[in-house]
């Protein structure tokens, strides 16, 4: 299978908390706590691993916190490489309300120091070469003192054949020429486009963009003679859903999988929505269960494949 390099600089030890009922200005007690390593980066490349890949993840960690989130993802089978800093790991906070199946993400701050040289450090990292990583995913931001700039340093210097951007925020200049994919959910797309407001008159390269929308239907739109052009894919309704935090990893992970075993794009990403909905049943992201997988796969609707996308 394939090596691929995941950059997953800003993780976050999760902690997970089910109500049965969440009353905001009341004191709550938890009816469940779950505890486990999580960030973009970790749940990318823990189903990377999962499809038998070569997982590497470069993160930038400290304290106790970042200690056992070293150690989490080395029991998933992940080859880390860690930019070890002063600062603690932050903690990211899930409260779902079973009621109402509300979701609420509570993150903690989290700083690398300029003078502990966190960038150059993390480059000097990653072993260099055309030959060496078959794909390069970039997962969420930058930590507060690191500059965006890496990613562009990091494409660079892997030389990666495939690569899919999985971030909006502060992107450096060049980098959307250089990526293979873009992957945003909608409301990313809306601020990212308010940089750029006429997508279309972009004078500069597109990538293909894979479009998500939590239930709503997901689109893969790709830049043809001045106009994106869509595909549109209506995801079925989902029964018993327990924590759709990291669904969207999942669905960067497995469009990265289907696309290097030689599926085309719109089918990986139909196929990944799949795989990413069937993480929405389960506590622990990217975690799924095949049969729920499948099943879910088969109510997947493609609608006007191909039409004009009006931006």
């Amino acid at each position: 299978m394939a090596r691929i390099l995941v950059t997953g600089l800003n993780p976050a030890w999760q902690k997970t908390l089910e109500f049965e009922s969440l009353r905001w200005g009341h004191v709550n007690r938890a009816a469940v706590c779950h505890e486990f390593g999580a960030g973009k980066g970790l749940n990318t490349a823990k189903v990377l691993s999962r499809f038998g890949h070569e997982a590497w993840l470069l993160q930038v960690i400290g304290g106790i916190n970042g200690q056992r989130f070293d150690a989490w993802g080395r029991r998933e089978g992940i080859r880390t490489l860690n930019v070890e800093v002063r600062a603690e790991t932050r903690v990211c906070t899930t409260v779902i309300d079973k009621t109402t199946g509300e979701v609420t993400e509570l993150i903690e701050p989290f700083v690398a120091a300029p003078e502990e040289d966190a960038m150059q450090r993390a480059l000097e990292m990653i072993p260099s070469g055309p030959a060496f990583f078959d794909a390069l995913l970039f997962c969420g931001t930058v930590p507060a003192g690191m500059t965006p700039s890496l990613y562009l340093n990091i494409l660079r210097r892997t030389q990666a054949p495939f690569s899919v951007l999985d971030s909006f925020k502060d992107l450096p200049e060049g980098l959307l020429n250089e990526v293979t994919c873009l992957k945003i959910n909608r409301h990313e797309f809306e601020e990212l486009k308010k940089t750029e407001p006429d997508w279309t008159a972009r004078q500069e390269r597109v990538p293909p963009i894979l479009l998500t929308d939590g239930p709503r239907p997901a689109r893969f739109l790709r830049k043809e003679r001045g106009k994106f052009l869509e595909h549109t894919f209506l995801l079925p309704r989902l029964e018993k859903v327990r924590n759709p935090i990291g669904a969207g990893d999942t669905v960067t992970a497995a469009f990265t999988h289907f696309v290097l075993s030689g599926v085309p794009m719109p089918e990986a990403f139909r196929q990944a929505l799949a795989v990413g909905s069937a993480s929405c049943l389960t506590m622990e992201p990217g975690e799924f269960r095949e049969e729920e997988r499948r099943k879910i796969l088969e109510g997947i609707q493609t609608v006007n494949p191909m039409r004009p996308f009006l931006t």
